[in-house]
């Protein structure tokens, strides 16, 4: 059986909660998820050959609410860490093996939004890791969401771009890492959730068992995250916006989607609609694009993604 690391990564409301919870609903899976040991630790506080930056490193990491609950001893990690390559993934792995340990279990994993802009990284520090992508029509966030982040006008063009980026690392990843990394759309999962999970199984070369459907199947409380991913609250954008929100997705986003196996739907606008989209929505989110590949699009390439995507 495999004993190599699983992640699980994606976008927000791309389904990866759910998945986490199938999977370690298996006896010898450990999937622990809000670690942020990728995004937030590592290479952020210099060589950890150097002592003091490892204190400075261990510190900020036993603050986080997710580690602590994990129930790590620092001490045993000192004494394991100076007994080996001195690297954030062994010391990351230090902290997911002492709790797979306790937890009496065979295999970790870790779910954490966007970790396969670290996939270089993760597959060359642990050559037996798999990685899998969900993905999740964008379209449906558009028609789905409820808050600020999704009304605002220019948010589709944020939104847009960073899907995008997810979309691009999805196929440059598959294509690189073939057999270690497995693009899973989010539809898929939800409408053939049994057929989905038993290749996902084959993939993690684990044995599927009935009890890991049964989690979604049957869950009394779900989070408020879930409930997102499970469709599970109630649309207020207005549909003039939804279809003018879509069609600027499809308009900028269309080789992705048809790569993924999306189809492209016409959307009908009015002639005020079509008037409204080319003089106000569609450069605004032009401008929400370009606002986020100069910030949060640069911070993730500077991260561990390769620019070539």
């Amino acid at each position: 059986m495999e004993t190599g690391p699983i992640f699980i990564g994606g976008l927000d409301q791309s389904g990866k909660t759910p998945l986490r919870r199938m999977l370690s609903a298996h006896p010898e899976l450990l999937l622990t998820r809000r670690t942020y040991m990728w995004s937030r630790f590592y290479e952020q506080f210099g060589s950890l050959s150097n002592p003091a930056n490892l204190e400075r490193c261990l510190s900020a990491m036993l603050t986080l609410k997710a580690i602590q609950e994990m129930h790590p001893d620092p001490q045993q990690i000192r004494r394991e860490f100076i007994q080996g390559p001195q690297t954030y993934a062994r010391l990351f792995e230090l902290f997911h093996r002492q709790n797979l340990k306790r937890a009496g279990k065979r295999r970790w994993g870790d779910q954490l939004g966007l970790v396969e802009r670290f996939a270089d990284l993760i597959f060359s520090s642990y050559p037996d890791a798999k990685m899998i992508h969900m993905i999740r029509d964008p379209r449906d966030q558009s028609a789905e969401g409820t808050d600020k982040k999704h009304r605002s006008r220019g948010k589709s063009g944020w939104l847009t771009a960073r899907w995008k980026f997810s979309a691009h690392l999805a196929q440059h990843n598959s294509r690189r890492y073939n057999k270690r990394y497995l693009v899973v759309r989010y539809e898929d999962l939800m409408q053939d959730t049994e057929k989905v999970l038993r290749r996902i199984c084959t993939f993690l070369n684990e044995d599927y068992l009935p009890a890991m459907l049964d989690v979604l199947n049957n869950a009394p409380n779900i989070d408020e995250e879930e409930q997102v991913e499970n469709h599970e609250y109630h649309p207020q954008t207005g549909a003039s916006t939804i279809k003018t929100q879509i069609t600027f997705t499809q308009l900028f986003a269309r080789r992705d989607l048809i790569d993924l196996g999306y189809t492209v739907k016409p959307v009908a606008l009015s002639a005020g609609e079509r008037i409204k989209f080319s003089m106000i929505d569609l450069p605004a989110n032009l401008a929400g694009m370009i606002a986020w590949n100069l910030t949060e699009g640069k911070q993730f390439l500077r991260s561990g993604a390769k620019k070539e995507i």
